[in-house]
């Protein structure tokens, strides 16, 4: 009975190693095709190494041309010429004088002095054509007596045109009692002596002194207009 026991032992037990054995060599089969194929890594790095490099051509980048500048002819170029011209370079101070228009007093022969004085119809022409007269120039401002009559001259010829300002140092000389009457006197006697409850022309020399101080403080480089009495820069 043992013995047919041991006999049924063995050959289950054969069958069990051969079971065993057959088990370990598909195992073993199945490693080596794992170990035959390639990981996920490998694969990628596979995959660069087969990659063919990539081919970057830079075509050159093409220079416009700026286009040609439409050459002026030559009458603009003697228009620009003209319109460009440098200013003038002024040392100093450039003053341009005009006398106010003709009053009702000068057509009498009287001196205004320091009164308003009223332009005549001839003076207020006078004072119309000389804005048109000298429209061509250019002044920084326009100084003007404050008198009546200094005042209406420049409106009449540069309003709206330039700056006005008007300064009591350009009045005419101030006749004291003799303002507005007839004037029959010898001006040298004035020089020193002042006028009757007046001033004298070293007086009025004093105040342009002062006033062309001013310009040239203010002023310098420029050219500028100035409208007042005829006798201011003829002493």
């Amino acid at each position: 009975m043992f013995g047919k026991l041991k006999e049924k032992l063995k050959k289950s037990l054969s069958i069990f190693s051969r079971k065993a054995e057959e088990e370990a060599e598909v195992k073993e089969e199945a490693l080596e095709e794992i170990k035959e194929k390639p990981t996920a890594e490998e694969l990628i790095e596979e995959s660069k190494e087969n990659e063919e490099p990539e081919i970057i051509v830079e075509k050159p980048v093409e220079k416009k041309k700026p286009a040609a500048k439409e050459q002026p002819s030559t009458e603009r170029l003697i228009i620009d010429s003209e319109e460009q011209e440098p200013p003038e370079k002024i040392a100093g101070v450039k003053i341009t004088y005009f006398v106010h228009g003709t009053t009702t007093d000068n057509e009498h022969d009287l001196a205004t002095g320091w009164n308003p004085g009223e332009l005549s119809p001839a003076g207020e022409l006078q004072a119309r054509e000389l804005g048109k007269a000298v429209a061509d120039q250019k002044f920084a401002v326009i100084f003007t007596s404050d008198l009546k009559r200094a005042v209406d001259s420049t409106n009449l010829g540069f309003k709206n045109r330039y700056r006005i300002i008007q300064d009591q140092r350009l009045r005419e000389c101030n006749y004291g009692l003799w303002n507005s009457k007839k004037k029959n006197w010898n001006i040298a006697d004035y020089i020193i002596n002042r006028y009757p409850n007046g001033e004298s022309y070293s007086d009025v020399e004093k105040r342009m002194a002062e006033f062309l101080n001013y310009l040239y403080k203010n002023y310098y480089g420029k050219q500028v207009a100035i409208v007042a009495a005829c006798e201011l820069f003829t002493l």
